[in-house]
C-alpha cells in the first residue's frame, strides 16, 4: 500500500475543499468546528440535542472558548458552518439530512464517553457507537468513496479499532469505498490560558495513509505542533495516562493535606513553592534519558531512579501506595521540619515523595503497555505526555477532581487492564481517595458548626459555586453535587450561588420557565428498607444571585458558607469580604481563596490542610 492511494482526498484537504463533519458540539466539538470554519473549511456540525441546536441557531455560545460572535460569523455571515440535527438512531434521521451528512469527506467524532451508572469502572461507549452508525450509514449513499474518520473522544486503549475497524473493512468489501481511520485525543482545557490550537496535537492512525491525511487536516490549526505517534493505541493510552497522572497528583496532595491538617505545616505554601520552582514530570523524566536506547525497561527505570536520587528497591517494595508514601512523607516533615519554619526542607521532602510516586506510576503503566493486546512503548508514552504544556505539576489540595476527563479517564485504563488480568493499584487508589473527598468536606462542615454549638440538620448553608472549575459552566462530575446531595439527605436548609452555571442554563433553555435559570436538579438515592429497591428522590435546589447571597448573609440567615468554586464574579463583587465581615458565619474554604484574597486566614475560616 502506498501513500499515493490517498492523493485525491489529500488534495481536497490541502485545498480546503473537503467538507468536514464534526459529530458532537460540546466543549470539544464546537470550538474545533468553529476553528476549522475560520480556517476556510466547510463544516457541518452534527448534533442530536435540541437545546444545543436552538442555542447555536440563536447565535448563542454555551462554552467559554467560543464567543457569540464566533457562532454568528461562521453560521450566518461567512456561512462556513452549518448545523445538522440527527436522531438518536441515525437510521430514523430524515433522508435529506442523511444525504447532507453523507456528503462529508471527513468525520471527526467528539461525543461524550462517560462511565456506566451501574458500575463506575465500566466505559459507556453508547455515544461512540451512535457516531459510528452515522459513518456506517453514510458510506452507501455517498458519492465519495474515500473518507477519513478521526476520533477525538477519550476512550480506553483498543476502543477505536474495536468500534470502527469493522466499518472500514465492510466499506471496502461491500461498497468499494476506502475509509481511513485515525485517533487524535482532545486536550482541551476549558477556560484555561492556553487555547486548544496551541496545545500539541497527538495523532495516531491505522496506517501511513490515514496518518498523513489526519495530520494534513490538523496542520492549518496546529501548524508545527502535530505529534505523530506509532499507533492508535499509543494515542489512546497517552490521553488516559496523562489524566490518570493528574488524578494521582490531586489525590497525593489531598492525602498530604489530611495528614498535616492539625499541624503548623502549611501544605498550600509548600505546593506553591514546588510549582514556583518548576518541578514537573519533565524534572523526573529528563529528555536525555528518554531519548537514549536502553537494553530493557528495567535499566531505563533504574537510570531514572538514579537521576532522581531514589533507591531502586522502591520498584519491588511490597507496600507501594499513595497512602504509605504520603504517611512516610508527613512523618518525616513533622519530625525533621519541626514547626514548619524550615520550608525548604519540607518542599524537598514533598518533591522526593511526589517523584517516587511518579516513577512508580509509570512503572505500573509499563506493565500495561507490555500486554500482548496493547503493545505500547513506555518511553513513547511518557514522551507523548510530556508534550502537554499544562497538568504535569503537583496540584493543590481541594474538594476533588471534576469535569469530563480527570475523574473518568483513569478508569478507562484501569478497566482495560483489569480485563486483561492486570492490576493498576495506583490508579485505583487515586480514584478511591478522590471519591471520598466530598465526605471529608461534609465532615469539616459538621465539625465547624458543632464547635459553635449548632447541629448540621438545624443549619442554613450556602454553597458558592457548583461547577467543577472556576469560570467554567460545566457541572459534570463536580464534587459539589455530591456535597449538596449529602447535605440535603441530612435535612440541611440549603441554597447555592453560581452565576456562571446560571448563565449557561439560560442560554440553553431560553424558552423554559424562569426557574431553569438558577435551579439545580439533584437525584438522591433513597434505599428505604432492605426489602425495597432503591429509588431516586428528586430535589430542585434554588439558586441565588450574588445580591441575594449578600442580603441573606447580612440578615443573619446563613450559618455556614462553603466555597467550592472560586468564580471571578465572587471576587469582583467583594462577596468574600462581605462574608468574612460577619463573624457569626462559619466558612469552609475548599480552595484556600480567602487567604489569597485577604492575605490572612480569619478564625472563622476552615481550610483543608490548615490547622
Amino acid at each position: 500500500m502506498t501513500v499515493e492511494m490517498g492523493k485525491p482526498l489529500i488534495e481536497r484537504i490541502k485545498s480546503k475543499e473537503a467538507v468536514i463533519g464534526v459529530v458532537g458540539l460540546g466543549y470539544v466539538g464546537l470550538p474545533l468546528a468553529i476553528k476549522l470554519a475560520e480556517k476556510g473549511f466547510s463544516v457541518k456540525g452534527i448534533e442530536r440535542k435540541p437545546a444545543v441546536i436552538r442555542a447555536l441557531m440563536a447565535g448563542k455560545s454555551f462554552v467559554p472558548d467560543v464567543s457569540d460572535d464566533d457562532i454568528s460569523n461562521q453560521l450566518y455571515k461567512y456561512k462556513k458552518f452549518s448545523l445538522v440535527k440527527v436522531e438518536k438512531e441515525f437510521r430514523n434521521t430524515k433522508d435529506t439530512l442523511r444525504q447532507e451528512i453523507a456528503d462529508c469527506d471527513v468525520y471527526i467524532i467528539c461525543v461524550p464517553t462517560p462511565l456506566e451508572h451501574s458500575s463506575r469502572c465500566n466505559p459507556n461507549i453508547e455515544y461512540i457507537s451512535q457516531a459510528s452508525e452515522i459513518v456506517e450509514y453514510s458510506i452507501p449513499i455517498s458519492e465519495s468513496k474515500h473518507k477519513l474518520v478521526i476520533i477525538e473522544s477519550t476512550t480506553y486503549p483498543g476502543c477505536t479499532e474495536e468500534t470502527f475497524l469493522p466499518i472500514v473493512e465492510s466499506a471496502l468489501s461491500m461498497h468499494s469505498a476506502r475509509v481511513e481511520l485515525a485517533y487524535s485525543p482532545e486536550r482541551t482545557n476549558p477556560g484555561g490560558k492556553v487555547p486548544f490550537w496551541e496545545i500539541p496535537k497527538i495523532v495516531g492512525a491505522l496506517n501511513e495513509i490515514s496518518l498523513r491525511l489526519a495530520s494534513e487536516l490538523y496542520r492549518p490549526l496546529f501548524e508545527d505542533k502535530i505529534i505523530e505517534v506509532t499507533s492508535i493505541k499509543i494515542a489512546e493510552t497517552i490521553k488516559c495516562a496523562e489524566n490518570a497522572y493528574r488524578l494521582l497528583s490531586i489525590s497525593f496532595a489531598n492525602k498530604m493535606a489530611q495528614l498535616l491538617q492539625h499541624t503548623e505545616i502549611n501544605i498550600w505554601d509548600a505546593v506553591r513553592i514546588v510549582n514556583r520552582n518548576n518541578v514537573t514530570l519533565h524534572t523526573f523524566f529528563p529528555k536525555n534519558i528518554l531519548e537514549r536506547n536502553w537494553p530493557s525497561e528495567v535499566e531505563f527505570f533504574a537510570e531514572i531512579l538514579r537521576h532522581n536520587g531514589l533507591d531502586g528497591e522502591i520498584l519491588t517494595a511490597p507496600t507501594i501506595s499513595i497512602n504509605n508514601i504520603a504517611k512516610e512523607c508527613a512523618n518525616k516533615i513533622q519530625s525533621e521540619g519541626q514547626d514548619g519554619t524550615d520550608q525548604q526542607l519540607i518542599v524537598e521532602m514533598i518533591v522526593q515523595s511526589y517523584c517516587q510516586l511518579s516513577v512508580l506510576f509509570f512503572h505500573q503503566l509499563a506493565r500495561f503497555g507490555n500486554l500482548q493486546s496493547i503493545q505500547v512503548d513506555i518511553k513513547e508514552l511518557i514522551s507523548g505526555i510530556l508534550t502537554k504544556p499544562f497538568g504535569l505539576n503537583l496540584c493543590f489540595p481541594g474538594p476533588g477532581a471534576g469535569g469530563h476527563c480527570i475523574p473518568v479517564d483513569p478508569l478507562y485504563l484501569y478497566w482495560r487492564a483489569t480485563k486483561e488480568g492486570l492490576s493498576l493499584p495506583l490508579i485505583w487508589e487515586s480514584y478511591r481517595i478522590d471519591e471520598v473527598m466530598p465526605d471529608k468536606i461534609v465532615r469539616m462542615i459538621r465539625e465547624s458548626l458543632y464547635a459553635r454549638g449548632r447541629r448540621l440538620g438545624e443549619s442554613s448553608i450556602l454553597v458558592l459555586g457548583v461547577t467543577y472549575k472556576e469560570n467554567v459552566p460545566d457541572i459534570r462530575e463536580s464534587k459539589a453535587l455530591d456535597i449538596l446531595r449529602s447535605l440535603l439527605s441530612q435535612n440541611v436548609n440549603l441554597c447555592y450561588c453560581d452565576p456562571v452555571f446560571a448563565e449557561r442554563q439560560s442560554e440553553l433553555f431560553p424558552n423554559k420557565d424562569e426557574w431553569m435559570d438558577r435551579e439545580l436538579y439533584l437525584g438522591i438515592k433513597d434505599r428505604g428498607s432492605q426489602y425495597t429497591l432503591e429509588k431516586t428522590v428528586r430535589f430542585y435546589l434554588k439558586g441565588l444571585t450574588v445580591d441575594e447571597c449578600v442580603k441573606m448573609i447580612e440578615g443573619q440567615e446563613i450559618h455556614c458558607v462553603v466555597i467550592f468554586t472560586n468564580h471571578d464574579d465572587f471576587s469582583e463583587n467583594r462577596l468574600y469580604k462581605r462574608i468574612i465581615s460577619n463573624q457569626m458565619v462559619q466558612v469552609i474554604d475548599t480552595r484556600n481563596v480567602i487567604e489569597k484574597e485577604l492575605g490572612q486566614k480569619p478564625k472563622n475560616v476552615f481550610v483543608l490542610g490548615r490547622a
